[in-house]
């Protein structure tokens, strides 16, 4: 643990703070791919056991209502408590700022335990400001789910008091330069959650995910406590109001509170559409999104967390053009990754689905193809918010959120009450409100980083559509091809349900390899900055490992 000067300047040099956001970057992947991995798994189970019906529904927004909590306070704390902690810690001392950190500790638990309290005692009532028409036309609906849908979400709601106040603990633990100790206890979480669907969801049903969720959630409390012992010398039970720091942290909070709540507001308006729907469309709207998370919080979240402390220091010294250069080396990345992924993705679909969740959840395809376009978007928000956190701005990208709400509001209920889209409803409106927002914050953002490069971004945007055209007739030519394959398709029909299901992906991974090169050797060859030096990382790579392997074999790392 790092305790003298945490946070280091921004003289630092770039290739130092380069190697170090790569190196932060690296672990925090790690730890993701097995954290998405249980997510998934659990998911499989919920969709193998019940598909998309009225447990699974139960069970998703019981979760959901309890994230509500979560996620007011982990995206207020996150960007609005983080720079102003680091201000004090590096002006005033650690004593200072842990004073901040304990005041706002303090109001933290007292305000999330009297919310949840309210909601378990009151959770008949609450209810059904979320799923009104579970409640209102009851008998369109199996009778169990208004009772199942009570308990988990006062189950789910004591999991919301461990993980509201982690979510500051989360924080602390990153403006330490620490990564993956509040990463690995978000892998507890994921993990428990797990343990018990695999132990007893097929005898317990959803309470034994529920029940997984809060000992996970305790546990990852639990874990940051351990990281943060040293620095828990300096926390006093204080609720110092009047703290400069304090101040400092509510005048950044207050925008991202208004910001955040109204953001929440649109997914409370769509789980009461979704309530609407037939019974199972809550559950395959929520796989679907599931699925599409994946990656997105694989790569563009993890690098965000480990790239959003160096920001800050670059922004306090005010180096536009290296802010201009990350942003847009950035942007370039994600597109590069994202559109082929999605193409991939809206392919395959239907076998993804099937694999993943089985054949009792196949309605999870149709929403997945329109969330499928929605990643590269989801990306690009998480980089460019992560800079105008850095540089103090909250207002303008909480107002310009704040105005597609009612956009994104206006499409699903359309959507569902007159375009009779069905399930489609919800995708569609994220897609082009999220997309609306991306594009708006990238235009206000031209001033603070001068500029945009965009004449070079367009030009690599050309080129990976252009590579993105050989990607595509090789997907579509070699799946037909496999569906044609008699030999194959004779040898899965031999397997059990399950496991031919899942050996199907094998060969239409193979298939997407095979596209997935063609597409970076012709990036290669059109010589796209991004992915020549990508290409060069991993020779460089391949060749240190070669020259510094000893002859036995070696430990692993």
């Amino acid at each position: 643990m790092v305790h003298a000067n945490p946070h280091p300047s921004a003289e630092v040099p770039r290739a130092q703070v380069g190697q170090r956001i790569l190196r932060a970057t690296g672990a925090l992947m790690l730890i993701q791919i097995i954290m998405r991995g249980f997510g998934l798994i659990e998911k499989s189970i919920l969709g193998h056991l019940f598909g998309t019906s009225y447990f699974t529904d139960a069970y998703n927004a019981a979760r959901d209502i309890a994230s509500y909590l979560f996620q007011l306070a982990d995206q207020v704390i996150m960007h609005s408590f983080l720079p102003t902690f680091v201000a004090r810690i590096r002006e005033k001392g650690e004593t200072d700022a842990w004073r901040l950190a304990s005041t706002t500790f303090n109001l933290l638990v007292i305000l999330v335990a009297g919310i949840a309290l309210v909601g378990v005692f009151f959770a008949p009532q609450v209810l059904p400001l979320f799923v009104p028409d579970w409640f209102r036309n009851a008998k369109e609906y199996p009778p169990q789910l208004v009772p199942l849908t009570i308990t988990l979400t006062r189950v789910m709601l004591v999991a919301a008091i461990f993980l509201t106040t982690s979510s500051l603990t989360y924080c602390l633990l990153n403006s330490y330069k620490q990564f993956a100790l509040p990463a690995s206890a978000d892998l507890a979480l994921k993990g428990t959650v797990l343990l018990f669907a695999v132990v007893l969801a097929k005898s317990w049903g959803p309470y034994a995910l529920a029940l997984g969720f809060v000992i996970g959630a305790a546990a990852k409390l639990g874990i940051h406590g351990f990281g943060l012992r040293a620095q828990l010398r300096e926390y006093r039970p204080v609720v110092a109001v009047n703290h400069p720091g304090f101040k400092q942290f509510l005048l950044l909070a207050l925008p991202l509170l208004v910001g955040v709540s109204v953001s929440i507001i649109r997914q409370v308006m769509d789980a009461r559409f979704m309530s609407s729907l037939e019974e199972g469309s809550y559950s395959a709207i929520k796989f679907a999104k599931t699925l599409t998370d994946v990656p997105v919080q694989f790569f563009p979240y993890v690098f965000g967390i480990a790239l959003f402390p160096f920001l800050a220091d670059i922004a306090v010294a005010g180096d536009r053009d290296r802010l201009r250069e990350m942003l847009m080396k950035a942007t370039r990345v994600m597109a590069l990754i994202f559109l082929p992924l999605a193409t991939a993705v809206i392919v395959m679909r239907v076998d993804i689905v099937a694999a993943v969740f089985g054949e009792a959840s196949l309605t999870t395809a149709q929403p997945l193809q329109v969330y499928a376009l929605t990643m590269l978007i989801s990306a690009l928000e998480i980089i460019v918010l992560q800079f105008y956190f850095a540089m103090s701005d909250t207002m303008r990208p909480t107002i310009v959120g704040m105005l597609m709400v009612p956009l994104h509001i206006g499409i699903a209920w359309y959507g569902v009450y007159h375009g009779g889209w069905g399930m489609l409803a919800i995708p569609l409106a994220l897609l082009i409100s999220k997309g609306s927002k991306v594009a708006v914050l990238y235009g206000l953002i031209r001033e603070k980083v001068a500029g945009l490069e965009g004449r070079r971004s367009l030009l690599v945007m050309g080129k990976i559509l252009l590579a993105l055209v050989p990607f595509l007739l090789i997907l579509l030519l070699g799946i037909a091809g496999l569906e044609r394959f008699t030999p194959l398709q004779d040898l899965l029909a031999r397997l059990p349900g399950k496991l031919a299901r899942v050996a199907a992906l094998l060969p239409l991974g193979g298939v997407g390899l095979l596209a997935g090169g063609a597409y970076a050797a012709l990036l290669y060859l059109l010589r796209v900055e991004e992915m020549t030096l990508l290409l060069a990382r991993l020779r460089g790579k391949l060749r240190t490992a070669e020259s510094s392997a000893p002859p036995a074999p070696a430990e692993p790392m």
